[in-house]
């Protein structure tokens, strides 16, 4: 009988071609940030630059920059002229784009510039919640965004997002909900003049539609194109609205995106101050660290007794860690294999059909993560 030999093993966190050593890159069409003629767009581009610290890239350098160097990559598409879709120029560049996102590269899309994953093939289709597309009006209500579904009934199954990594350190106010428990809600903006841009979906599927108090709603679209809807209006109680969601890696998108699209994420208020700037600061810096690998997702259920065994040409998992989600094998060249998902490594996945040579096993969490690799050979 053939033997499998281990011959490395890490149980700690791997990161991709594209790591925390790389840079954050912000994608816009002006040719300098001072050249930026929205003031929310101009807004995001000047903490990101001056706080951050990332690049400013204007998209007449894609095509002539090498884009691996950047681990990330944020593009904020605003306008108040009632179109609620990103900038032609970025259209115009979106294969290059893709290949980025296909090859490994991570991308925070906010606002209109959500549009772009249908563009990409990432999502089936195109946001359908773009309501409030226009200058805006004056608004003297606290608008939030709620990590919580399917909390106005006891009955319900509640999914409950407050805990994500994404909403570590922003303020939050309590708001008791129809089921009678209480919930975190993050406050995003307050009184003032808002532009209420929304671009987010609403969970239905291009082919499948879903009542709003039916928790398929949720479920069958987060498990049909392998997305974690973080967040929904303040207000929401039901599973409509995945406004803030986190898009995993696929066999053909390697790379993780996160789109916020909810209303009350506004960079400026016109002739006011938002007192929940450091939110909206917060939160963006939360996504653009976990996507630059600053911050892994595995969180205190890690466990790193952790071992991928191979007997008997059965490949398993001893102590498996609850936040797994799936076991990738790849060939030595970095070409995906097969896909397994938790529970059939359990039970131990069949190996002896394999060709003799050197193969990579690569163990994903449940956001998408690269947390642990095994090289094995044959």
């Amino acid at each position: 009988m053939k033997k499998l030999y281990l011959i490395l093993i890490m149980c700690v966190f791997v990161l991709s071609s594209f790591s925390q050593n790389k840079k954050a890159g912000f994608l816009n069409v002006a040719s300098s940030i001072s050249a930026i003629t929205d003031d929310d767009e101009k807004a995001a581009a000047q903490w990101f630059t001056t706080t951050y610290g990332g690049d400013y890239i204007p998209v007449s350098q894609i095509g002539t920059i090498d884009l691996s160097q950047y681990a990330v990559i944020w593009i904020y598409a605003d306008n108040e002229n009632g179109y609620a879709d990103a900038p032609d120029e970025i259209y115009a560049v979106a294969g290059v784009l893709t290949d980025y996102y296909k090859a490994g590269g991570n991308l925070l899309l906010t606002t209109y510039a959500n549009n772009l994953l249908y563009e990409f093939g990432r999502a089936d289709m195109w946001p359908n919640v773009t309501g409030g597309a226009g200058p805006g009006s004056e608004n003297p209500d606290v608008w939030y965004v709620s990590p919580t579904y399917g909390t106005w009934d006891p009955a319900k199954t509640v999914y409950d997002r407050s805990s994500d990594p994404i909403y570590a350190g922003l303020t939050s106010e309590t708001v008791q909900r129809g089921n009678g428990n209480s919930y975190p809600n993050f406050p995003l903006i307050g009184a003032g003049w808002k532009e209420d841009h929304n671009c987010f979906w609403t969970m239905d599927l291009a082919d499948q539609t879903f009542n709003n108090d039916n928790e398929a709603k949720l479920t069958t679209w987060e498990s049909t194109l392998n997305v974690t809807s973080l967040g929904t209006w303040g207000h929401v109680q039901d599973y409509f609205g995945s406004a803030i969601s986190r898009w995993k890696p696929t066999e053909e998108f390697k790379g993780t995106c996160i789109t916020i699209g909810v209303g009350g994420y506004e960079w400026n208020i016109k002739g006011g101050t938002n007192p929940y700037q450091a939110n909206i600061e917060k939160l963006t810096k939360n996504a653009l660290d976990e996507l630059k690998g600053i911050h892994s997702s595995v969180d205190n259920n890690f466990n790193s007794d952790m071992v991928v065994k191979i007997k008997n040409n059965t490949l398993s998992i001893e102590n498996p860690n609850s936040i797994i989600d799936k076991v990738v094998l790849y060939s030595i060249n970095g070409l995906s294999l097969k896909t397994y998902n938790i529970s059939q490594i359990k039970q131990g996945v069949d190996l002896s059909t394999l060709a003799q040579g050197v193969y990579v096993v690569k163990i994903i969490d449940q956001r998408g993560n690269q947390i642990a690799v095994q090289k094995i050979i044959k």
